[in-house]
């Protein structure tokens, strides 16, 4: 047994995850002669290193030892880069073709896409449209069992050789995982990282989008809408209409949200002439840019076919228009979103309890049952602990409330809040609890009563302010004047 060429088979046979009798010849007789002279005429090399116990696996699915074949694949890296690319190249090919089967066998069909696009990396480093693929992938939801796709991805990468761009892959990757496990914050930092350095692929406009509709998330809206811009543009250069829809989408929002800010500083009192206009000015820019966005968002959908994503952006653009007090105009584009979305959507609890709402509002309280009462059916077949329950919940309170059925209203609210508790929505919660102190004021008979109603009010307002919803603090504050009043009612 000759010991160089048996190190120059080990090294070759280390750059793959796995291999077959196919893949291993064509490295070894294209590749080993120049690592060791006549290393590629040892037609018996694979018996051999079962032999010293290096090889492992089965016929069909063979690999080097673990601890040897790091060590083995980092020299070969280190000592031969270029003809590490090269046979990185022929382990890719055969992984693409006939190894394909059994690469499905050992890591699953998704999974085995995702390694053997991750590794392609590798093949042509300055190409960024590779790692590009390794995205997409990414972003298509790709995610089994208790391996993530980025976890996958991570570690190809690293048996990779180094590049300037691994570093910024990496931090792109683990802050994709970071955000899917709901770690914002550290998904973040990761994101910050990438960004740093401008490149116009989609690792940037990911990272953009994602730290922008964090950003809204917290309040920030300002600067959410500028990062969703950079995510905007960077997708219009790379011609990815799906993610160029989503990004849109989010931009609106945020915008949408600036707008509605806008006009509530304008209602202030205290302003002059030339503020107050300045501030409508800006709150119909704003809403007009949200409409643009919006808009658009929903044609590309419709062109990519996509009934989630077009429907989104029509209900979307309804609330839009509802903040502005244009409810013909939001109903329209609820209904629009109604007729599109699947049933079976995720957010289709969520667009019936906007229409109804907005019925009602419109005064049309036949259309409005009867769409509540098919979101309540959707919603309780979905679950006890949806969110979309426990928002229809509280959207029943409120009317049942105005209706001055009060019990009932009671009961919805209640119901509404423990959900949002169990579910740690702030957003919700806060609105719930606002919804239950209102109708605890209704049926108060003592003073007692009115301390419990103070106390659910103080806990919406400390939910609205973690949320930054100015709208319900603003309906907080009015709720509270009218507990005074109801305290002054019980006292004479």
């Amino acid at each position: 047994m000759n010991a160089e060429w048996t190190e120059a088979h080990v090294k070759l046979l280390s750059v793959p995850p796995v291999f077959d009798e196919a893949t291993a010849k064509d490295l070894v007789s294209k590749l080993a002669d120049e690592l060791a002279a006549g290393a590629s005429g040892d037609s018996h090399f694979l018996v051999a290193l079962r032999l010293t116990g290096l090889l492992t696996g089965e016929q069909g699915c063979w690999q080097i030892a673990d601890a040897t074949r790091t060590e083995c694949r980092e020299l070969l890296i280190k000592e031969h880069p270029v003809l590490f690319k090269r046979a990185l190249e022929i382990c890719v090919d055969h992984m693409r073709n006939g190894l394909a089967s059994t690469m499905r066998q050992v890591f699953g069909a998704a999974n085995a896409r995702l390694l053997v696009s991750t590794l392609a990396v590798g093949k042509e480093p300055e190409d960024r449209a590779a790692f590009d693929k390794v995205i997409l992938q990414l972003s298509e939801g790709h995610r089994l069992g208790r391996s993530s796709g980025e976890t996958i991805a991570r570690v190809a990468l690293s048996q990779l050789p180094g590049h300037p761009d691994r570093f910024r892959q990496m931090e792109f990757l683990q802050g994709l995982q970071a955000w899917r496990v709901q770690q914002r914050p550290r998904a973040e930092k990761h994101f910050d990282r990438v960004l740093a350095v401008r490149f116009t692929d989609l690792a940037d406009a990911i990272s953009a989008h994602l730290t922008g509709v964090a950003m809204s998330n917290r309040g920030e809206h300002g600067i959410a809408v500028t990062m969703l811009q950079r995510s905007v543009g960077t997708l219009r250069q790379l011609d990815d209409r799906r993610g160029l829809c989503q990004t849109l989408i989010s931009l609106g929002i945020a915008e949408r949200e600036i707008s509605e800010k806008r006009l509530a500083e304008a209602n202030d009192d205290e302003i002059d002439v030339d503020t107050r206009a300045s501030l409508m000015a800006q709150a119909d820019e704003f809403f007009r840019a949200a409409q643009e966005a919006l808009k658009e968002a929903a044609m590309l959908a419709h062109d990519l076919q996509d009934s989630h994503l077009e429907a989104q952006a029509h209900l979307e653009l309804a609330a839009c228009f509802a903040r502005w007090n244009d409810i013909d105009a939001a109903i329209e584009e609820s209904e629009t979103a109604r007729s599109v979305m699947s049933h079976d959507d995720r957010a289709y609890v969520r667009l019936l309890t906007q229409l109804g709402s907005l019925y009602r509002q419109n005064g049309d309280y036949e259309n409005a049952d009867a769409v509540l009462d098919e979101a309540t059916r959707i919603a309780f077949e979905l679950g006890h602990e949806n969110i979309e329950l426990a928002r229809l919940l509280n959207v029943q309170a409120a009317y049942e409330r105005r209706l001055q059925k009060y019990d009932t209203a009671y009961s919805y609210a209640k119901s509404s809040v423990r959900i949002g508790r169990k579910l740690g929505d702030k957003r919700h919660l806060g609105h719930a609890l606002h919804t239950l102190a209102a109708v605890t004021i209704d049926l108060a008979r003592s003073s007692t009563e009115l301390d419990d109603a103070e106390k659910l009010l103080q806990e919406s307002e400390e939910a609205l302010k973690v949320s930054h919803n100015d709208v319900g603090l603003r309906k907080t504050e009015r709720t509270r004047e009218f507990l005074e009043r109801r305290r002054l009612e019980l006292n004479d």
